[in-house]
């Protein structure tokens, strides 16, 4: 199987219009007749080194370029994961001419004998700094775990990985960026982090926006990840990867670590519909060996499968349907040499994900998109008693302190529409929509106490926790935006919006301009610079809104000479005066050059300045 790598950079694109005599329109579809958006349409004639005209299509896969003169010319047209198309000879007659472009999508499936893929140009589709992996690159990619979507991430620019396995875009905390599967939010309801898992063999590609974002994005200050799962199409195909176990004998013969994965795609009804489901499981077993027969095993099980299904209705209507279930055990969680079964817990997690949405486009680039998702998750501890959990130099004695259940639920619909273009010094096109977000929290949690002890087994400092931990909360999302995209040129592009975002738990409306703007010297081709700036806001933290009502710590101290006179008492607040976000203010300038087919460079600068905090909340004694 021949692959490759590489980064393409990719987007919505308009068309550019120049005041000619003659007019060629036409439609860029897929092999099923479904529009392709974001293509690149280049009209030039034979033994001409100079394209006569370059534009890209719409959301209905639409374009259109003003000529000169009429006659014969060639045309190239190409797109991010389908094969392109060169030298399509058309005719365009002085009444104009209008032609339909089919593109043949890569095919990245197991049973494939061939895998190649087509060359990308820089488009000046829009004007924000966007990278993108297929799903096939991110497999051949060598990293320690390919099973692992998160550990995925940090190969993408501007992406590490700490320790803990947090994710961080361009400098900015997990819950900082925006999380998308299929185009909805997928963010932990709770605190925004991202735990969702996915296998890799179902993914159509995963793409990373950074800098002055679309108005379309908000609840993100870093930046947006989206996650794109692949449809089938009328072939049926398979693959699986990792389906017998292997063994090994570390103090004794057994299964080690497994990562079953397969992926199933085809016609529900040739031509219309189709479907596309991804299964993943994970057995992991860890043997400790500094610890006795029966107490050095801890075991965790994994499974998630994801459906997805796409109907096209009609040519210019269609509709997607998509399903996560996620399972999640583990047994003797946290266990090692310096924490013996006693100490550690057994924990249960799960996560329902669905989602359904509509595509109509109405042609002149004119389309509207709406759609509904809820994401549900699950979590429970079970520690293996009622002890006090202790801390001492030589390890963990007593029993894990936290026990109970938590549950959390984001109810989502979005809404987004593109105006038929228009011509005023240039080629303008509107988008407009907005978002509601229905967020639940629920949890019941009973902590009992930690105690640390010094090398003489001393105890040294005791917490107990005081108060209910039953505690409850929820909180309503709105948003709304609009944005102007104008091609000022065939070479010029300029972006200008605003976002309005607006919370219950806040009780405020925030405003967010961006703006931004992308050139590319017409003796320069495969060069493009950007540049931006946007004000942006992160999500309201429903977690920091849950702690006043939940338990909180209360401290002994126990000095050389005996236990001190008052415990320390740790309550949470939040100041009933006014609330306001942060606000993030984000300048982006950046160069785009093609060296080869598959060689790009990027060179990005970014300055994200954090206003002043007026969201007064903390530790109070």
């Amino acid at each position: 199987m021949r692959t490759s790598w590489r980064i393409i950079l990719a987007g919505l694109g308009i068309s550019a219009a120049l005041s000619a005599q003659v007019r060629l329109t036409g439609r860029v579809v897929n092999d099923v007749s479904s529009p392709v958006t974001r293509a690149v349409v280049v009209l030039r004639v034979e033994g001409e080194a100079q394209a006569r005209a370059r534009t890209f299509t719409d959301p209905a896969g639409a374009f259109g370029i003003q000529l000169a003169e009429p006659g014969e010319y060639l045309l190239d047209a190409e797109a991010a994961g389908f094969y392109p198309v060169k030298g399509f000879r058309v005719t365009v007659a002085e009444a104009g001419s209008e032609v339909t472009v089919s593109l043949a999508p890569v095919r990245e499936f197991a049973d494939s004998v061939d895998v190649t893929s087509a060359p990308v140009s820089l488009g000046l589709d829009r004007t924000t700094a966007e990278q993108s992996l297929t799903g096939a690159q991110m497999l051949d990619i060598p990293v320690p775990v390919t099973h692992d979507l998160k550990a995925m991430m940090r190969v993408l620019p501007g992406v590490v990985q700490d320790n803990a396995t947090r994710v961080h875009l361009n400098g900015g905390a997990e819950n900082q960026t925006l999380y998308l599967l299929d185009g909805f939010n997928i963010g932990d309801p709770l605190t925004g982090n991202f735990d969702t898992r996915v296998t890799l063999e179902g993914i159509q590609s995963m793409n990373v926006e950074t800098g002055a974002l679309s108005p379309e994005y908000g609840k993100g200050s870093a930046g947006v990840i989206s996650v794109n799962m692949k449809t089938g199409d009328d072939r049926l195909r398979y693959s699986a990867t990792n389906f017998i176990p292997g063994l090994e004998n570390d103090k004794g013969l057994r299964v080690g670590s497994w990562y079953p994965r397969a992926n199933l795609s085809g016609p529900l009804r040739r031509g219309r519909v189709w479907f596309s489901d991804s299964l993943a499981a994970q057995y992991v077993q860890t043997i400790i060996r500094d610890l006795p027969v029966g107490q050095d095993k801890a075991s965790s099980i994994r499974y998630n499968n994801y459906l997805h299904v796409q109907a096209n209705l009609r040519p210019s209507n269609i509709a997607s349907f998509g399903f996560l279930g996620s399972l999640w055990t583990g047994a003797r969680t946290g266990l090692s040499a310096l924490d013996p079964p006693a100490t550690t817990v057994d924990r249960r997690a799960r996560q329902w994900f669905a989602y359904a949405k509509d595509q109509q486009y109405f042609g002149a680039g004119a389309a509207l998109e709406f759609g509904v998702a809820s994401n549900r998750t699950f979590s429970r501890e079970a520690p293996h008693g009622t002890d006090l959990y202790v801390y001492t130099p030589f390890g963990r004695q007593g029993n894990y302190y936290a026990q109970g259940t938590q549950r959390a639920s984001r109810d989502q619909g979005i809404v987004n529409g593109y105006l038929p273009s228009f011509h005023w010094l240039g080629v303008h096109q509107i988008k407009a929509g907005g978002d509601v977000d229905w967020l639940s929290y629920g949890q019941n949690l009973n902590r009992t106490g930690v105690e640390w002890m010094n090398a003489n087994l001393a105890l040294v400092r005791r917490v107990l926790f005081a108060g209910n931990g039953d505690v409850g909360r929820d909180n309503l999302e709105t948003a709304a935006y609009v944005q102007d995209s104008w091609r000022v040129r065939e070479n010029v592009l300029f972006e200008a919006g605003v976002r309005s975002d607006w919370d219950r738990l806040v009780g405020e409306w925030t405003m967010a301009p961006r703006a931004g703007v992308a050139w590319s010297p017409a003796r320069l081709a495969n060069t493009r610079v950007s540049a931006g700036y946007g004000i942006s806001y992160d999500a309201t933290d429903l977690s920091l809104f849950t702690r006043p009502s939940d338990q909180y710590p209360v401290t002994y101290y126990y000095p050389p000479y005996g236990v001190a006179d008052q415990p320390v008492q740790s309550r949470f607040v939040i100041d009933r005066g006014p609330l306001h976000r942060q606000r993030f203010i984000n300048w982006t300038a950046a160069v785009d050059h093609r060296l080869g087919a598959h060689t790009f460079v990027h060179v990005q600068a970014t300055r994200r300045w954090v206003g002043v905090c007026e969201f007064t909340a903390g530790d109070g004694s």
